[in-house]
């Protein structure tokens, strides 16, 4: 049965021609490594996610946030909803100035904003009704708790399973939440 065989690598350097060949060869797999589990895409979209909850100001996770398969925002709608445009009539400069917006109000109030194409008001909707509910809860429930309820919100489970190795996506996952258990419980 393919639960009784495992490949032991010394690096993980090539597990990705591991992989690949696994996949077109029909074989389900898993990997087991703990360098660069931080650094999936799933892992990596809920920890920006959470580290917005933690600090509402920090752009940077809530653009990676917006941009990840979570919300599925694009760089286009990114640029609008950033980008301010100050000055009008005769007193705007030759070259009109520009300003940066905060991101977490653009999102709010993104449907005053030009633009902005229809189906991304509904990514953005989602987003800030998501976004919004995530920040009453972080202060209520222990983190585990909070990184179960942001993956029901986004279903970025879903969408995990959806991909090509999606069991191990869906694995990562189910870690993370166990990394979170763990670090609640002091035995991290």
């Amino acid at each position: 049965r393919y639960g009784d065989v495992a490949i032991l690598l010394r690096a993980l350097s090539e597990v990705k021609t591991y992989e690949r060949a696994l996949r077109r060869a029909g074989v389900p797999y898993y990997v087991v490594a703990g360098k660069g589990f931080y650094d999936r895409p799933e892992v990596a979209d809920l920890l920006n996610l959470l580290e917005f909850v933690d600090n509402r100001t920090d752009e940077l996770a809530l653009a990676a946030v917006l941009r990840s398969p979570l919300f599925g925002v694009s760089d286009d709608t990114l640029l609008a909803l950033r980008i301010e445009r100050l000055g009008d009539g005769a007193t705007r400069p030759r070259r009109q100035r520009v300003a940066p917006r905060p991101l977490y109000d653009a999102v709010l109030t993104h449907r005053s904003i030009p633009f902005i194409a229809d189906d991304q008001h509904a990514a953005l909707e989602e987003a800030a009704e998501t976004l919004s509910l995530l920040l009453e809860l972080r202060n209520r429930l222990p983190l585990s708790e909070l990184l179960v309820e942001a993956i029901r919100l986004t279903a970025c489970d879903v969408v995990a399973a959806a991909a090509l190795d999606g069991a191990q996506r869906l694995s990562n996952l189910d870690k993370l939440v166990r990394v979170a258990r763990d670090f609640e419980r002091g035995a991290l």
